[in-house]
């Protein structure tokens, strides 16, 4: 069952990830433009073109870049499906913590083969960073309260930290951990 689900998974998430879809927007410019940026050895903590971007996706972009695809549209595709599935072991988890490993297999099946997701990433858009970080977030927070394990709560403090370097709505969790 499980590696169904994995199989089911990645068959939707990279299916002819190349050519869905085919074309960019001047978003994925900027973007491609901070890349290089980077990979001409000029960094920053804060990408200032259309209206600003944090810099976890970007830098990682730029790796993948250097690593395996070059500067293009798959780059981008590539960084946000990455953080699209690296997000679905969070789902599991949360899915087991509120009811039973079949709850967290059922989620993260739902999840992997969900249509916003699967868009969000084909896209090369960096919202798929939202639920990357704050998946791990819940689950900490959740599982420090029930547990009292300090731990948790670092590591849940650690995984907001770098949900605020991810994507700028991230910037509601730490309300949302306080409350």
């Amino acid at each position: 069952m499980i590696f169904a689900i994995i199989a089911l998974v990645l068959f939707f998430r990279l299916y002819r990830l190349n050519s869905v879809p085919p074309e960019m927007t001047s978003d994925h410019a900027e973007k491609l433009m901070d890349v290089y940026d980077i990979m001409q050895g000029r960094f920053s903590i804060f990408f200032p073109r259309n209206t600003g971007r944090e810099p976890l996706y970007i830098y990682l972009s730029a790796l993948v870049a250097t690593w395996f695809s070059g500067t293009s549209f798959l780059t981008l595709k590539i960084v946000a499906v990455m953080g699209g599935l690296l997000t679905l072991p969070y789902i599991y988890l949360l899915g087991k913590e509120f009811g039973s490993e079949r709850i967290g297999l059922l989620a993260v099946l739902f999840a992997g083969i969900g249509y916003w997701p699967s868009v969000i990433e084909r896209f090369g858009l960096r919202i798929s960073f939202y639920p990357l970080f704050a998946a791990p977030t819940l689950y900490y927070i959740i599982r420090g309260l029930r547990r009292q394990n300090r731990n948790d709560f670092i590591l849940a403090g650690v995984a907001l930290g770098l949900g605020l370097n991810g994507y700028t709505p991230f910037r509601i969790m730490p309300f949302a951990v306080v409350v």
